[in-house]
């Protein structure tokens, strides 16, 4: 995984994902309504961290340098649901109803986005990418 973020959920499979090159890899979960607590963790090298079935969690990697994991599941077929993109794929009217946001992003509307999520989130992705030299 390049320096970048993923979020995404196994409805069928837990996850067990180990660190296995590159400096260090956050990741989090949160397991369903009403249990608001998010579980995070910083994995360095041969480290790892248990995803439980059906929980949105994300991997986050903020070093230049790509990170390498491998991730065992608890079924030979867990499903994958990348939040991003298949939220994005619902009706334009339902997404823009649950976000306040326009359905597509693009070049004309990505300031409006970006202000409406958190300011360390925005700030620390500017700082991300240009201190890895990525053009955005």
């Amino acid at each position: 995984m390049s320096a970048g973020f993923m979020n995404l959920l196994h409805p069928r499979a837990s996850e067990f994902l180990t660190l296995a090159r590159g400096k260090s890899l956050k990741t989090g979960f949160i397991l369903e309504n009403g249990l608001t607590q998010q579980f995070s963790t910083m994995l360095e090298l041969f480290q790892g961290a248990i995803f439980p079935q059906g929980s949105i969690h994300y991997k986050f990697n903020d070093n230049c340098e790509p990170a390498v994991f491998l991730a065992a599941f608890s079924n030979e077929d867990p499903g994958l649901s990348t939040i991003r993109n298949n939220f994005f794929n619902l009706d334009p009217n339902v997404v823009d109803a649950d976000l306040g946001f326009p359905a597509q992003l693009d070049g004309t509307n990505l300031g409006g986005f970006e202000a409406a999520i958190p300011k360390s989130f925005a700030q620390g992705l500017k700082e991300g990418l240009e201190r890895c030299g990525i053009e955005y």
